[in-house]
């Protein structure tokens, strides 16, 4: 008996005791759900680096110096002697031309010139004759001087002509010569050849037949307006990125400016010399110039923690577990960072990047791990 009862004694408590247990467990739930969510943030330091202040234009690459060579007169191309991306040098033979139809014209017309200017020698020579003798037979008189006086005019007239026609022979036989010697044609600079325009057979008359381009120093040349002109000047530094690879870099430096505008765009001509080109640069490739005006160390804060209200620009700081707001003048940018002038005092701070549009000044927040 005794032991049935006390059997149901520890049954009723074991009972109490869960129902205890479980009262418990609910107030905690409810204390739980009644306790404020804080907002999760996330947090990063400011750095210290370099920016800069530029201005920026675009301009395309070109070489120190590029000609296009003619082919004059006409003709049929004999041999070309040169190909695509050959270095040549001063002189260098390029292209010839057939001489066959220029050295039978050569012939013909030297002879013509030479039986002319010959002839008028065989005249004077006879007529210088003829007046000596006249000269001689009036002296012994047996002449008049009238008839030696009529010898001389003419004799002097015929000297006239014939230094005309010697001096004709000279220079028209100069000139058929530089024409056969024209249909070889030869570099005039130092350089690569970037293009032929004439093919081996082709009848050619008065045209490009080859450029030739050197590439020993490149440059850009850009437009810019004369509020950037004045910010610039020579030996200002210059950074180059390419259009289809913002990556690729190049430095540059300012080598020459126009001070007098463009008359249709009413632009200033800038030149920007490549300090350290590549074999991946190409003349003709369009290119983004930014002209280096200033450049310092700055206090740089991550762009995604600015506040933007109106005018003003704030950022909010994690002290102990609570956001501070605080009001921030913004400088120059640094591809994702932007410049804090109005603090110097934020390298020891956390700056919360992540959470701060949900939350406002004195917060408490939940650090994110």
């Amino acid at each position: 008996m005794k032991s049935k009862y006390n059997k149901g004694i520890l049954a009723m408590m074991f009972l109490v005791v869960l129902l205890l247990a479980g009262c418990q467990s609910q107030a905690e739930e409810v204390t739980q759900a009644l306790k404020p969510q804080l907002t999760v943030v996330e947090t990063m330091s400011v750095i210290n680096d370099d920016v800069q202040a530029f201005y920026s234009s675009f301009g395309e690459i070109s070489p120190q110096n590029q000609v296009d060579l003619f082919l004059s007169g006409t003709g049929e191309v004999d041999s070309i002697l040169v190909k695509a991306g050959d270095v040549v040098s001063m002189d260098t033979p390029l292209i010839k031309l057939s001489t066959d139809q220029v050295k039978t014209t050569y012939n013909a017309q030297e002879s013509q010139l030479r039986t002319i200017r010959d002839n008028f020698k065989i005249q004077l020579n006879a007529l210088r004759d003829n007046f000596l003798k006249q000269s001689e037979l009036l002296e012994n008189g047996f002449a008049t001087q009238s008839s030696v006086d009529t010898l001389k005019t003419q004799m002097e007239t015929l000297e006239m002509q014939y230094d005309d026609a010697r001096n004709n022979y000279n220079n028209q036989v100069q000139n058929l010569k530089k024409a056969v010697d024209d249909r070889l044609l030869t570099s005039t600079i130092e350089g690569e050849i970037a293009g032929i325009y004439v093919k081996k057979g082709q009848k050619i008359s008065n045209q490009k037949a080859i450029s030739i381009v050197n590439r020993d120093i490149l440059y850009v040349k850009t437009m810019v307006t004369s509020s950037t002109l004045q910010e610039l000047s020579i030996g200002t530094r210059a950074i180059i990125t390419f259009s289809n690879d913002q990556r690729d870099v190049i430095e540059g430096v300012v080598t020459n400016m126009e001070l007098i505008p463009d008359p249709v765009n009413k632009l200033y001509k800038v030149e920007v010399e490549l300090k350290n080109k590549t074999d991946s640069v190409f003349i003709g490739d369009y290119v983004e110039v930014k002209f280096i005006t200033d450049e310092y160390k700055a206090t740089l804060a991550p762009n995604t923690a600015i506040i933007y209200e109106g005018s003003k620009t704030f950022v909010f700081l994690l002290e102990a577990n609570s956001a501070v707001k605080v009001p921030v003048e913004l400088g120059l940018t640094k591809g994702e960072y932007v410049e804090i002038k109005s603090d110097k005092e934020l390298l020891d701070k956390q700056i919360i990047v992540k959470g701060q549009s949900y939350i406002k000044d004195g917060e408490v927040v939940e650090l994110k791990n």
